[in-house]
């Protein structure tokens, strides 16, 4: 794999090379440096790489985004990776959106996890994955809807405990919010590759220790 790396920090895009070398011994790295090289230019041949890392700031003020946006207008661009360091939930905002609108440029349906259902209808996805994207939602707080969520990524709250901290009273609004959009639910995509997983025996073990457990408790079924 050919991966171009741009980003204005030296210590930063030596890092990336050391994981992606760790990663992926076989692939070919450009690390370009924004402050040198600026930024690259009209007729830049983007067919010689197979992915690009950016940096959401590479520099001088300058908008990773935005450059992105210019690179994709003159022609196709590789699979992009926006980097931060420093960004909160208006960089992912951003970035989410540049992401959806390609997608659907290219006529393809953009189905993925999100902790904002609002912000996936109006970016027009076409579907969002697990519990998460409404139960996550429904928490209005959005500083702790993001605390939570790293702090289930890090292993400090129990997947299992996560809903606990849903706001039911929320839920209609955003159910709404899909209906009238045409956003729809679905399981996790990645849980349909469970079967080729190395662990693939430990999910199907884990699995049926929780259907086979008498004193399980689920909610009724209603009819809509």
């Amino acid at each position: 794999m050919r991966v171009l790396v741009i980003d204005d920090s030296r210590e930063f895009r030596e890092r990336i090379a050391q994981y992606l070398g760790a990663a992926m011994p076989d692939a070919e790295l450009t690390l370009w440096d924004p402050a040198r090289h600026g930024k690259p230019t009209v007729g830049f041949d983007w067919r010689r790489y197979d992915a690009l890392l950016l940096d959401d700031t590479p520099g001088d003020g300058q908008d990773g985004l935005e450059w992105l946006r210019e690179f994709r207008a003159e022609g196709p661009v590789p699979p992009t990776l926006v980097l931060s360091d420093s960004g909160g939930e208006d960089t992912a905002v951003k970035a989410i959106k540049a992401g959806a609108e390609e997608a659907i440029r290219l006529g393809l349906p953009v189905t993925c996890h999100c902790l904002d259902v609002f912000l996936a209808a109006e970016a027009g996805f076409a579907g969002v994955e697990h519990h998460w994207a409404p139960g996550m939602t429904s928490i209005s707080d959005v500083k702790k809807r993001w605390e939570i969520h790293e702090r289930r990524m890090t292993g400090k709250i129990n997947t299992a405990d996560v809903a606990f901290y849903y706001e039911p009273e929320n839920f209609d609004k955003i159910i709404k919010a899909m209906a009238e959009k045409q956003v729809s639910w679905s399981p996790t995509i990645a849980t349909w590759f469970r079967p080729l997983s190395p662990s693939a025996e430990r999910f199907k073990e884990r699995e049926l220790s929780i259907l086979n457990n008498p004193k399980a408790r689920y909610l009724p079924a209603v009819n809509a």
